[in-house]
């Protein structure tokens, strides 16, 4: 491949050379007594003193075009401005790398050589991959991270409705480019690539043929937004000292690869704590970020991009693979194997299946209801947070509404629960177990519920623990003192104490009690499915 009369391979091996001679940590203005260098598919990082040299490869691929100097300064450029909007304080500027007097120096006068991307410098171990890897990576932290990208993508950048450039024929090229290019990487001799791929690039042609309306209507109701586009948790740094989360690395080189449904977005960061075997961060992180944005519509596709993604990192892992020495590249094929698998796992219908739980405030039912969203895959809705969200509040914001006022009317509470049923029925259809998490203390709104299940032709479970009353005082007491979702307190407890319809028997037979020590044998038996399950766990007949 030739540019303007240089073949790429010279120009890489002028990159290598210049690479080379930036390892001198005379090139720089700065203190460094070493300079590292971490290599990418498309860039060169290097590492120096209290800052690191972000350097594009000079290739073209079907995906970017870094060919020329021009180019290469553009996107430093555009990488410079995408990334100030999540970490301003990280990205200081493009810089030149020059030859001064026959010397290589960064930031100095001269024959500009490249262009580098300047960033304040950070430990390597600081990476959110790394911490996972350590043992050192928190739920506080997932949690943070899914409030964080939510508020970036309520402030991105909107599409246009009407701009056809975006449009869902345009946005789901990247789909179709990335099939292509993955066909043509993968091994001829090595059948299981090519079984998880087929199953894969089958299921996404399905996907985008039924979704079609959709993806055109996400894009008018205002959900395509100037996004990350390649939020994985490399690209997520946590640094000790300050606690403070560092979102990097915004995709520059294809706007249609930034432009996204932002459940796309969603869904890299989901297969990669996956892919990492953490599925219980995914489910944190994806009922965090739900419940902060209310998108559970977006959910339809999930699973799309999450195989379209665990698809894009097989191709990463081959493109490397073959920039590699031979001795390297086993690692990275091996690597893109596991990610076609995981892929190919995404095309595997859901195991849908609705739990309610029961019982007044206080007694354990958002605990109940987080186990399940972390630990078995379920989608959480929350009473506390819908009831505020259709009063057009936050999640923290406190309403000062009375027993009976406000947004505790009982009309309001009959819109809350209306409003999760028709989200839970959505959320069936798609193939997502949906566990609803409110007090359900009367016998109207659990036979709604069974109804529901029923219609939707999945198991139907209630759950709930059982705690002494003045238990339920001492912890309403408590939490009066700290920050909470909910606003109940001890007048709200009375009132659905003596105010509570008994299960019946045919619920009985539905009802599972759960008690701490039971929780992990309890969750375990709904992943199973109710027919495998010991603890009880019967669909309830509707009549």
């Amino acid at each position: 491949m030739q540019t303007r009369g240089v073949t790429m391979e010279a120009l890489l091996e002028a990159h290598t050379r210049l690479v080379a001679a930036l390892r001198s940590p005379s090139c720089y203005k700065h203190p460094a007594t070493t300079v590292d260098v971490i290599e990418t598919h498309i860039s060169t990082v290097l590492l120096a003193g209290a800052y690191a040299y972000k350097i594009k490869k000079p290739i073209r691929l079907p995906f970017l075009d870094f060919s020329t100097l021009a180019k290469r300064q553009h996107y430093c450029v555009e990488e410079h401005r995408l990334n100030c909007r999540l970490a301003p304080e990280w990205y200081l500027g493009v810089v030149p790398i020059v030859n001064s007097g026959n010397e290589v120096a960064v930031e100095g006068e001269g024959k500009v050589l490249d262009y580098a991307l300047k960033m304040r410098r950070f430990p390597q171990q600081a990476l959110l991959d790394c911490r996972l890897a350590a043992g050192e990576l928190l739920p506080d932290a997932v949690t943070r991270l899914a409030d964080c990208i939510a508020l970036f993508h309520r402030r991105a950048a909107r599409a246009d409705e009407t701009d056809t450039a975006l449009q869902a024929e345009q946005r789901l090229r990247p789909v179709t480019d990335n099939l292509a290019e993955l066909n043509e990487l993968l091994a001829t001799d090595m059948p299981a690539e090519r079984i998880a791929f087929k199953r894969a690039e089958e299921f996404l042609s399905r996907q985008r043929e039924c979704l079609a309306a959709w993806f055109e209507e996400r894009q008018a109701h205002g959900y395509v937004r100037e996004c990350h586009g390649d939020l994985h948790l490399g690209n997520v740094a946590l640094l000790a000292a300050s606690n403070e989360l560092v979102v990097f690395d915004a995709i520059e080189f294809d706007p249609l690869l930034r432009w996204l449904d932002v459940i796309d977005e969603v869904a890299f960061t989901t297969m990669d704590l996956e892919h990492r075997q953490a599925n219980c961060f995914s489910g944190l992180f994806l009922n965090a970020y739900l419940q902060r944005t209310g998108d559970y519509a977006g959910l339809t596709a999930l699973r799309f991009y999450q195989c379209h993604r665990a698809l894009v990192r097989a191709k990463v892992n081959l493109l490397r693979a073959q920039q590699l020495a031979e001795d390297a590249e086993g690692s990275n094929r091996s690597e893109a194997l596991n990610y076609l698998h995981q892929a190919a796992a995404y095309t595997d219908p859901g195991w849908p299946q609705l739990v309610i739980t029961h019982g007044p405030s206080a007694s354990g039912k958002s605990t109940l209801a987080r186990q399940l969203s972390e630990h078995a895959g379920f989608i959480w809705l929350r009473a506390d947070i819908e009831r505020k969200r259709l009063g057009g509040l936050s999640a923290e914001t406190q309403s000062g509404s009375a027993l009976n006022q406000g947004l505790y009317t009982p009309e309001a509470t009959d819109k809350t629960y209306r409003h999760m049923f028709e989200l839970a029925e959505s959320l069936l259809g798609a193939g997502f177990p949906v566990v609803i998490d409110a007090s359900f203390l009367q016998y109207r709104q659990r036979i709604a519920a069974a109804h529901l299940a029923h219609r939707a032709n999945v198991a139907f479970v209630i759950v709930g623990c059982v705690v002494k009353p003045d238990e339920l005082r001492r912890r309403l007491k408590q939490r009066a003192l700290d920050e909470q979702v909910s606003e109940a307190d001890i007048d709200v407890l009375e009132h659905q104490l003596s105010h509570c319809d008994p299960l019946t028997d045919k619920e009985l037979l539905c009802f599972s009690e759960v008690d701490s020590s039971l929780r992990s044998n309890w969750i375990q038996a709904l992943q199973a499915g109710p027919q495998t399950s010991q603890t009880g766990l019967h669909p309830l007949a509707v009549e």
